[in-house]
């Protein structure tokens, strides 16, 4: 494949791999229940650096808030977008300039009270993710 996800909470059989396989029938899901305050993490690095104007998220259980990080060959991972109060099932970013994008963060800090629910357990969910 074209991409290397870590993930640092996946259940079986919805593994991090599955956020970026181009088929909108397979989705990424975090464990059950993360402690309250903690933060999952995605992280998906190109195998090679890609230009792009933007990222596209599209969120199986979208959370409440959110900060996605983009980073470029030989800098550091730097904040794209964020919000503390998500409604959206699928977020789309723009840079203000072209990014030479080698790999993206996405931090889920709080999941949403109705969208990240499944039957009474908290979680968060990635259906595909888009360079742009």
């Amino acid at each position: 494949g074209a991409l290397t996800v870590l993930v640092t909470s996946e259940q079986d059989p919805h593994s991090g791999a599955l956020a970026v396989d181009g088929s909108k029938s397979t989705y990424w899901a975090s464990a059950y229940d993360p402690p309250e305050g903690s933060q999952v993490m995605m992280e998906v690095r190109l195998l090679e650096p890609k230009w792009t104007k933007g990222i596209r998220i599209d969120w199986e259980y979208p959370p409440m808030a959110y900060e996605v990080q983009a980073k470029e060959p030989g800098n550091k991972f730097e904040t794209v977008g964020a919000t503390s109060g998500n409604m959206m099932w699928d977020t789309s970013m723009y840079s203000k300039q072209m990014l030479n994008l080698e790999a993206i963060r996405i931090y889920m800090n709080k999941a949403h009270p109705q969208f990240g629910d499944v039957s009474g357990h908290k979680v968060f969910g990635i259906r595909g993710i888009d360079i742009l």
